[in-house]
């Protein structure tokens, strides 16, 4: 990158792209051009690496989110399966049971790239 590019100003720029952001947007957060920004897209492998590497690290706090709120939910739902009135108890076992053929699915795709990202990692075979 440019010498007189700070590392505070490559990670704000990255940060905003990595959250959807446009290049305007990358630029005016980092203080420089809009077409700085561009070029640092196309011409600094760097940089689109630490684009991929906040995306990622948003993703998973994304998904932690999500599974702690599918655990209330859950949690919810079963304490609705003991309710006094049949209706309700019927539509806490209903939603339980459209959840769980998408997570179950959702789990082995997961094990399956887990094994495959495994097996692809150099030196990590008995062959």
């Amino acid at each position: 990158m440019a010498r007189n590019v700070r590392p505070e100003q490559i990670e704000a720029a990255a940060l905003v792209i990595a959250t959807g952001g446009t290049t305007a947007q990358a630029a005016k957060a980092a203080g420089v051009s809009d077409r700085a920004i561009r070029r640092w897209r196309a011409t600094k492998p760097r940089f689109q690496q630490r684009v991929d590497e906040l995306r990622r690290q948003l993703a998973d706090d994304a998904l932690g989110r999500v599974v702690e709120s599918l655990t209330a939910a859950s949690d919810a739902l079963r304490a609705l399966l003991g309710h006094p009135r049949a209706t309700i108890r019927l539509a806490a076992a209903r939603a339980l049971f459209q959840v769980f053929p998408g997570l179950s699915e959702n789990l082995s795709i997961d094990r399956r790239l887990a094994l495959i990202e495994r097996a692809a990692q150099p030196g990590d075979n008995d062959d």
